[in-house]
């Protein structure tokens, strides 16, 4: 039995970008037969992770596209081409709308919003996991609520597809999502004990260096998109790491790009907002700390924005709840700099 695959990004309901190279991927040895649009090309893998491309293409849809994977035929169907966000981060990029302030006035069906949320730690029992699902008023509470945010002010503004790459983990550290290869070993790397989330200590293993790049983060890449939004920095709000965490971002920036293939990627950073409470055990010279570094990386970062939110969240909650404008913000600094 052939062990060539495809990876789980490519199902029915998919949202592709426009105009930019679209890259199919998977892992195995074999032969790959691509029928998409008028183009067919041909593909044979001789090594264990593969990937190659077919011709970038304006929005439109649906379509379908045939694959032939080493004999096996294979028909993905309801395809559109549009753009495609990746919000990745913590748990304020996890956040659901059912957690937050949203007003269900902005709950819409719409069938060319859809999401594809990598499975974590905390999210496997939302329903929207490891498939493309559209927007609909019966599962939007179970959606990110940025990332739905978001997606409906591109929808608003493009009248295209928009698909939400999500990829959050709550309690997340940044060395959890950066590519082992680049970390470990480099000058940035802390030994265990000296991490703000010990994660042998506290029992998070999912913050083991490289665990959420490799288990939810590299179902990704190198999948082509508009843009990334990263909203983290909370689990890092550690004295040692908050004095270097603006050369972590860059190490995380970097290595995003070089794994999606897209060094233009433009890449919007959230500003963890204000939070200093006593039962959340924060120390706040290293919060402060993290956000001055938020601020400091996007200063040396090419095609990135920093976005604030300490003047329109919530500072009683780790998790604010009013995400809406934030949302806003956010998108308005993405048009910017795209």
């Amino acid at each position: 039995m052939s062990d060539l695959r495809l990876a789980e990004i490519f199902c029915d309901g998919m949202v592709l970008q426009a105009n930019k190279p679209i890259r199919l991927y998977g892992t195995g040895s074999g032969k790959i037969v691509v029928s998409f649009l008028n183009e067919t090309k041909e593909y044979i893998s001789d090594s264990d992770e593969w990937c190659f491309e077919i011709s970038e293409r304006q929005y439109g849809g649906p379509y379908s596209m045939e694959l032939c994977i080493d004999g096996v035929k294979i028909i993905i169907n309801n395809i559109m081409i549009g753009e495609v966000l990746l919000c990745a981060g913590q748990s304020n990029m996890e956040l659901q709308l059912k957690e937050t302030n949203t007003s269900k006035n902005l709950y819409d069906d719409d069938n060319l919003l859809r999401i594809y949320s990598a499975e974590t730690v905390y999210n496997k029992e939302s329903g929207i996991n490891d498939r493309w699902v559209m927007a609909s008023k019966q599962n939007l509470e179970n959606w990110s609520a940025l990332g739905y945010l978001i997606g409906r002010l591109y929808r608003q503004k493009y009248d295209c597809a928009v698909g939400i790459a999500l990829c959050a983990c709550g309690s997340s550290i940044i060395q959890s999502w950066i590519n082992k290869k680049y970390y470990i070993g480099s000058k940035l790397e802390l030994p265990i004990e000296q991490l703000h989330r010990n994660y042998k200590a506290e029992g998070g293993y999912w913050n083991e260096p490289g665990y959420l790049y490799d288990n939810a983060l590299k179902k990704y890449m190198p999948y082509s998109f508009s843009a990334a939004v990263w909203y983290q920095g909370e689990s890092n709000a550690g004295r040692i790491e908050g004095a270097i965490f603006s050369k972590l971002i860059s190490m995380f920036c970097d290595s995003l790009r070089k794994d999606d293939k897209d060094e233009e990627l433009p890449i919007c950073i959230v500003q963890i907002a204000d939070c200093f409470i006593k039962e959340f055990y924060i120390d706040e010279t290293a919060w402060k700390m993290i956000q001055e570094e938020q601020k400091k990386a996007v200063e040396t970062i090419k095609i990135a924005c920093l976005v604030e939110s300490r003047d329109i969240c919530e500072n009683d909650n780790i998790h604010p709840k009013t995400k809406t404008k934030l949302a806003e913000r956010i998108f308005a600094n993405l048009e910017k700099i795209k």
